[in-house]
């Protein structure tokens, strides 16, 4: 960095300049109490936009201006079907949402599928990743499926999505 000094009443002014590109202006009456002027007001310009594009990506990120799931409607509500030989039901979820819309969701959106034991405790049936359900015995469980409330958060990138889990039920009678 070089220093070109030019005149200036009652104080020095210093250009500076690194491989011919002007950095900035420096002045002072006393060279160990230069004060750094044009760098910092060109910094300072810009950063307010540059903080500002920041926090608009992290919002776009985070899902603001998108609609939250409010609920899940999963179908069929209440299905029967043999354990011996082993039976299968196919369910699905419909998501709804905050601007009233509805649409099917999908592992992608960050949905997962649960079963419950029956009431006397026994595993009467499994369910895939895809709302595949297989009864193995006897009894009637609840099918959950459950996904977060803002889907724009999950990305299949090993981030938890750390919002509110929405549910839906029905139940699968094995006999």
């Amino acid at each position: 960095m070089s220093r070109e000094y030019d005149s200036m009443p009652g104080a020095q002014l210093t250009k500076l300049t690194t491989q011919s590109k002007l950095v900035g202006y420096a002045c002072g009456d006393n060279p160990g109490q230069t004060h750094l002027i044009s760098a910092v007001e060109h910094t300072m310009k810009y950063l307010q936009f540059v903080l500002a594009a920041w926090f608009a990506l992290i919002l776009i990120g985070c899902g603001a201006g998108h609609p939250n799931l409010t609920s899940i409607t999963v179908t069929p509500q209440s299905a029967t079907t043999t354990s011996n030989p082993a039976g299968q039901v196919g369910y699905t979820a419909m998501g709804n949402f905050s601007n009233h819309t509805s649409r099917e969701l999908s592992q992608v959106d960050g949905l997962s599928w649960k079963t419950s034991l029956t009431s006397s405790g026994v595993v009467a049936a499994t369910i895939g990743s895809t709302g595949e359900a297989t009864c193995s015995a006897p009894g009637t469980i609840t099918i959950t499926a459950s996904a977060p409330e803002n889907l724009q958060v999950t990305i299949n990138n090993g981030v938890q999505n750390t919002s509110t889990t929405v549910t839906g039920t029905a139940s699968l009678t094995c006999q």
